[in-house]
């Protein structure tokens, strides 16, 4: 069991605007497991830990069927690593016009997005889908990079009505996963 990750290895972003969340699916628990000594709850996370490797707070390693969280070398489950550390929630900036650019070495399509009722915050006036484009799913497109074939959802820049809102995203890569994001100003 491997996961060769390579941090350089990205699909192309513009710095004043993409915000990059990478989906990392790591094998199923049972092939950790084996990796293990000793087969605990501890030791499975941490193996799954080490072989998520470094990166960013808000990009989501899938493992044993969930989002998870980087926070200080260690995977914290979601929703419970928002509450523990804000950071783990994609914040996107109207102002800045950014848009979230999702991308992973397997195919995976956004299925919806949708105002989290866990977050609150929820009105009449809350845009149902955060961005421009409305049309669900979002299918991710085929983007070769340094010869690894990466697959990307680029999204359109939230409308002003998503400042202040924190979604549920919906997306499916060989199993439905649901992880949050934010709209900020």
């Amino acid at each position: 069991m491997t996961v060769t990750l390579d941090p350089s290895i990205t699909p192309k972003l513009d710095p004043r605007t993409d915000v990059g969340v990478h989906i990392l699916k790591l094998p199923d628990r049972a092939t950790v497991e084996a990796t293990c000594g000793t087969p605990s709850v501890e030791a499975v996370m941490a193996a799954a830990a080490k072989l998520a490797g470094p990166g960013k707070k808000t990009d989501i390693v899938v493992f044993h069927h969930r989002p998870w969280h980087r926070v200080n070398g260690l995977l914290l489950p979601h929703p419970e690593a928002h509450v523990i550390d804000r950071e783990t929630i994609l914040q996107i900036s109207f102002n800045l016009k950014q848009r979230a650019v999702w991308w992973s070495t397997e195919r995976f399509t956004i299925l919806d997005i949708r105002p989290s009722p866990s977050h609150g915050g929820v009105a009449a006036t809350t845009p149902i889908n955060p961005f421009e484009a409305t049309a669900f799913p979002y299918r991710a497109e085929q983007e070769p990079t340094a010869g690894i074939m990466l697959y990307t959802v680029r999204a359109t820049p939230i409308v002003s009505r998503a400042v202040g809102i924190t979604y549920k995203i919906t997306f499916n890569i060989g199993e439905d996963i649901d992880p949050d994001m934010e709209g900020t100003p």
